[in-house]
């Protein structure tokens, strides 16, 4: 079987570059990875489809095929969408219909035929299944990830926030594609039964898909690399890791504190992860700042409790927000914030922390 991955926002490469650096390289891009290597093994032949990217600020992704070192089965396929320079998935809708899409379709004659199926991720890969297969009758699964509907729930939108917030995340839009996205797909994938029926049973969904419809639905968990996360697994790069980690702790956390437990989180930097919630409960926990220390992962971004974000959200929503917690709280040499390279550095960071008894 033939497969497609509509994943129009972000990028991928054999280097895993900028992942949980940008809010666009998150855990999704991960995931869709994984799957795709995964479904590639059985024996399918996969496209991940994403957008060609030619920027300086974003070097990697100018090539328009890319490929997995020792697996044949997998490619990258790059497609131009706009603007040539990166832009953040909020910015791609109009090109993704006036560009993508049909560039995906002609990409496909030239090979000689469509996939078997195609695997959308994501609103605006969704909106892309459903636009694909209304021009050609492709079905296409549907895996959102993240739900606009939820998102505006955690961020308080009211009446008076709406139109700002609205400027920026695209939710009216968004919402929209969604229930398209639902509605249209032959399957729609969540992880777990909550997604199922509290996040696809939200009443801006209402209509768009029967939630107790079990041949709509496929609840796929997620799972873990145990190769590479596991207590036993060892990375490339372990020992030269653990050093990396040792040497953040020593310019960032006082010495009379570094060999303390640390309260570790690794995410890409998004509002709604919540880091700053983490940092505000250790700062107002005179235990917690007698116990442990926190160690924030901030992918590309070594010194983020000293320098900007180039991303302005990022910047704004994130960072500047910690950094005022901690200059209030006074928690200098009790927090360090730094990047790792990749993700087996990531779990050699785990194990490293560990031994310490780390959460």
């Amino acid at each position: 079987m033939h497969i497609g991955f509509l994943n129009p926002q972000g990028n991928f490469d054999p280097n895993d570059r900028y992942i949980t650096e940008h809010p666009d390289f998150g855990g999704q891009l991960v995931y869709v990875k994984e799957v795709a290597l995964a479904i590639a093994a059985q024996g399918h032949s996969v496209d991940i489809l994403t957008r060609q990217i030619i920027d300086p600020e974003w070097s990697g992704f100018a090539e328009p095929f890319d490929a997995y070192p020792g697996v044949d089965n997998v490619r990258i396929v790059r497609l131009p969408a706009g603007p040539k320079e990166f832009l953040r998935k909020e910015l791609l809708w109009p090109h993704l219909v006036q560009d993508w899409v049909p560039n995906i379709l002609k990409f496909y004659r030239e090979q000689g035929g469509l996939p078997d199926i195609m695997t959308a991720h994501y609103s605006d890969g969704g909106l892309c299944g459903v636009l694909i297969e209304d021009k050609t009758g492709l079905p296409f699964t549907f895996t959102a990830h993240s739900l606009g509907a939820q998102k505006m729930d955690k961020m308080n939108i009211t009446p008076d926030n709406l139109s700002q917030l609205n400027d920026y995340y695209y939710f009216g839009r968004r919402l929209v594609v969604e229930r398209l996205s639902m509605n249209r797909s032959a399957v729609n994938i969540t992880n777990t039964l909550q997604e199922r029926f509290k996040q696809y049973g939200h009443l801006a969904y209402r209509g768009a898909i029967d939630v107790d419809d079990d041949a709509r639905f496929a609840i796929v968990p997620p799972g873990v690399d145990p190769s590479m996360f596991s207590a036993e697994a060892r990375a490339y790069n372990e020992e030269a890791t653990y050093q990396l980690v040792e040497e953040r702790l020593a310019r960032d956390i006082a010495e009379l504190r570094r060999g303390f437990p640390v309260i570790l989180a690794s995410s890409r930097l998004d509002p709604k992860k919540n880091l700053l919630g983490l940092v505000q409960a250790f700062a107002h926990s005179p235990i917690l700042q007698e116990r442990a220390n926190v160690v924030l992962i901030t992918a590309g971004l070594d010194k983020a409790l000293y320098e900007k974000a180039k991303d302005e959200q990022t910047e704004q929503k994130v960072l500047a927000p910690i950094r005022e917690v901690v200059k209030a709280s006074n928690l200098w040499g009790k927090i360090s914030a730094f990047c790792v390279p990749d993700q087996p550095a990531l779990a050699a960071t785990y194990r490293f922390l560990a031994k310490r008894r780390s959460v």
